[in-house]
């Protein structure tokens, strides 16, 4: 099999999955394969830690049209690039795709998070300086 018929088998593997798993309740869906890992996320909003949740278990109620940025990893939020600059985005700010919305420093290594998709920022979740679970959200954002 050419290199081009295997990746267009993945890319029909894949589309079927998706097709597959939006007719289920599944919200998260990791799969491996030797070096390939593959996450599939529903509506791109993150799980809320157990402290966040309601007492049934359940997320707040989010609009069609609004995503979460979650936390990649545990670490230490910071939402400005220096002590005495301006943040990252504010409550209201467009941000584009890629674009970086803060730091997680863990292990003395700052990591990069960015907007997954283009939109306006709605609401700064967590604080500058708190410390975050993986997973936990850091920004709602009103997809464009």
């Amino acid at each position: 099999m050419t290199e081009n018929s295997s990746g267009n088998v993945w890319f029909v593997s894949l589309k079927k999955l998706i097709d597959d798993l939006s007719k289920t309740s599944i919200e998260e869906f990791r799969v491996r394969s030797g070096r390939t890992r593959i996450l599939i996320r529903r509506n791109g909003r993150c799980s809320s830690p157990p402290a966040e949740q309601g007492s049934n278990g359940s997320r707040l109620a989010e609009s069609l049209n609004s995503l979460q940025i979650c936390a990649p990893l545990t670490g230490i939020l910071y939402l400005t690039p220096s002590p005495s600059a301006p943040p990252f985005a504010r409550e209201g700010d467009l941000v584009e795709a890629g674009q970086v919305v803060a730091l997680i420093e863990a292990m003395k290594v700052f990591n990069e998070v960015r907007a997954e998709s283009s939109g306006r920022v709605l609401r700064i979740v967590a604080q500058n300086g708190q410390l975050v679970q993986k997973g936990q959200p850091i920004l709602e954002m009103e997809k464009e």
